[in-house]
């Protein structure tokens, strides 16, 4: 009867470890996944923030321009 006992805390304990560590790849996973989705979005938000510097730039300068013709 012990050999049957032992035999099943086993069984449950490996089945409890296969569990945990299937829930810990699909954990990883979407976590990787959601890192990957914020490291596109920062790039394309740097990107946004050059293209906004490089405006901002160029309309001041055109601002300066008219002022220094409307003298």
């Amino acid at each position: 009867m012990i050999a049957v006992s032992d035999s099943s805390d086993e069984v449950t304990h490996r089945d409890w470890c296969h569990d945990e560590l299937a829930r810990n790849d699909r954990d990883t996973a979407a976590v990787d996944d959601q890192k990957e989705n914020l490291v596109t979005k920062i790039a394309d938000l740097e990107k946004t923030i050059e293209k906004l510097k490089a405006d901002i730039k160029s309309t001041t300068q055109t601002v300066a321009d008219l002022q220094k013709q409307m003298k």
